[in-house]
């Protein structure tokens, strides 16, 4: 396997066009996040980014896998498409109203409510059955073969989000992380209906719920949603870790670390967004695992080339659209640019095993890695602050690569 393989066929040119799509998204989101932190300051930025990391905690947790098994059944047999969407809409408000509820209890015992404020928390949690729809809706794109109405879809909700956060600035002279907030929460509940046009579907469809299908998935989707619970809380912990270990300011640093190393994620969850159902429709495992090391060879070269130049911009570029004082993120940044490299090879992995049937060993070396990343932090940030938990995220995401990369080639040999 060459390198010069790793970037041809099909795959690669879907994959250029919806990298390419992501980034202009990533460049909305990156002026509407500059808008709120230069609003905000480092406090305020630091309350929204804590309540937004809770409630996309519980977002993933309330998923219960269905995005991947949706993927998974779907590239197999698209007849499945109703029912699928039906009981996607199901699980959205009754997980989505019940992760809320827990969480809730969550911020009130841990005094995090207290910290970031009841109406911040309150409009972030009902916030998480909207977000889930969006996100299970959107995802019935990719295996159905939409993906122009995917790339569309996820610009159209970043362009709609600016537009009303910069409303809310015109509009007020002290706008408040609520307002913000409440801005975002329009925006997705406007989207979620232009998912589901996206999909097709006539409103009748939500009668196609079935039970003993959501059932028959449950056990493939009851695995993928643990693995992403996982990794998903390896990359989040930290944030809300840092909140309350470090207080608000210095989560304001981190948040700003953490979006930029979110920029940098978007390329390998391109590549594993599209190579999923693809590797799901493969029956010839040989086959599946030449498909993996291409990807893994292309996103190993781009991620590393991504990752240098944004080490030696990062300073620069927050001084100038933040503010010199976000300048305590950079070093945070610095090594979340090299931890991000580890995490999204672990992302190209981790859809292979999926595509597999997701053996249970996949699931549980994310979960070595989150407790590792938890130990670390309860050393290292009250230390280090930001700079201590952007160290653990990197020891953690290295160490399941290490694992994954011998679960996936090492018992059946390296593919010639």
């Amino acid at each position: 396997m060459t390198i010069a393989k790793a970037f041809r066929g099909p795959l690669a040119r879907s994959i250029a066009v919806t990298f390419g799509a992501k980034i202009v998204g990533a460049m909305l989101a990156l002026v509407t996040s500059v808008i709120i932190a230069r609003t905000l300051g480092p406090e305020g930025r630091g309350a929204f980014a804590a309540v937004s990391a809770l409630a996309g905690i519980g977002s993933q947790f309330a998923n219960l896998g269905l995005q991947a098994s949706n993927s998974y059944y779907l590239a197999r047999d698209r007849s499945l498409l109703p029912t699928v969407a039906a009981n996607s809409a199901a699980v959205s408000l009754v997980a989505g109203l019940t992760a809320a509820s827990v969480l809730a209890v969550y911020a009130l015992w841990s005094g995090m409510a207290a910290d970031v404020g009841s109406g911040l928390l309150t409009v972030a949690l009902l916030g998480i059955p909207v977000s889930l729809a969006y996100m299970l809706f959107v995802g019935l794109l990719i295996p159905m073969s939409k993906v122009g109405q995917f790339n569309r879809v996820e610009i159209a909700i970043k362009i709609l989000t600016l537009i009303l956060i910069l409303g809310v600035s015109l509009l007020d002279s002290a706008p408040t992380a609520l307002q913000f907030l409440f801005a975002g929460l329009v925006a997705q509940i406007v989207m979620v209906v232009a998912a589901w046009r996206s999909i097709n579907l006539p409103v009748g469809t939500l009668s196609k719920l079935s039970l003993p299908q959501l059932l028959e998935h449950l056990p493939f989707a009851f695995r993928a949603h643990l693995a992403s619970f996982f990794a998903f809380l390896l990359v989040r912990i930290d944030m809300l870790m840092v909140q309350q270990i470090s207080g608000n300011a210095e989560a304001g640093y981190y948040s700003i670390a953490v979006s930029m190393a979110d920029l940098l994620y978007m390329f390998p969850a391109t590549v594993g967004a599209l190579l999923f159902p693809r590797l799901s429709a493969v029956n010839d495992e040989s086959s599946r695992l030449r498909a993996t090391l291409k990807a893994l060879l292309g996103t190993a070269v781009a991620m590393s080339l991504m990752a240098i130049a944004a080490v030696f911009l990062a300073a620069p570029l927050i001084g100038l659209m933040f503010g010199e004082r976000f300048l305590p993120a950079a070093p945070m940044f610095h090594v979340l640019a090299l931890a991000i490299v580890a995490y999204g090879l672990n992302n190209v992995l981790s859809n292979h095993m999926a595509s597999i049937g997701l053996p249970w060993k996949g699931v549980w070396l994310w979960l070595v890695g989150v407790v590792v990343n938890i130990v670390l932090n309860l050393y290292w940030i009250p230390a280090y602050g930001g700079w201590g938990a952007a160290m653990a995220s990197l020891v953690a995401y290295v160490l399941v690569l290490i694992v994954q990369t011998g679960v996936v080639f090492g018992v059946r040999g390296v593919v010639r």
